[in-house]
């Protein structure tokens, strides 16, 4: 068991996201009016670019686990139904960032060789999503030399 409640992580994000611009203003408010340090840092993290784009990023990878998650809580799921929603999953985050492959059994993507450098795609052919791109856009930051920094993010 875990103590993570994985089914809150993703809406969570989404409401971070969708109040993004009012949360930045709020903690510049409060840093400035109240000169509190936690409302400082909330801001320095709320103005950096890489911040945002991570979680637009990760939201939608967040929705399909929690898609995945859910059918496990399921009382009448199959094993068989369970295994393929997960190697599909895994899959699906595998086409993000590597090099296209196609996997003829479900052990033949369990044992895909993630660490090797040679199976990744080049950085700019990875799939950040359409949003993590017209985010990028936003802060006008397609195609400078600090976009391949904002995307080389851990």
């Amino acid at each position: 068991m875990s103590d993570t409640c994985w089914l809150s992580i993703a809406p969570c994000v989404k409401r971070v996201l969708d109040q993004y611009e009012e949360l930045k203003l709020h903690f510049q408010l409060s840093k400035d009016a109240e000169r509190n340090y936690t409302a400082e840092l909330l801001f320095q993290t709320y103005s950096a670019p890489q911040n945002k784009l991570y979680l637009v990023f990760l939201h939608p990878i967040l929705q399909n686990v929690n898609r995945v998650n859910k059918l496990f809580e399921l009382d009448s799921a199959s094993p068989v139904k369970l295994l393929t929603e997960l190697i599909t999953l895994y899959r699906s985050i595998l086409r993000r960032i590597m090099k296209p492959v196609t996997f003829t059994t479900w052990s033949s993507a369990l044992e895909f060789d993630t660490d090797n450098v040679d199976n990744h795609l080049p950085l700019a052919a990875v799939d950040f999503g359409v949003s993590f791109q017209l985010t990028l856009c936003e802060f006008k930051l397609d195609g400078t030399p600090a976009a391949a920094d904002l995307t080389s993010m851990p």
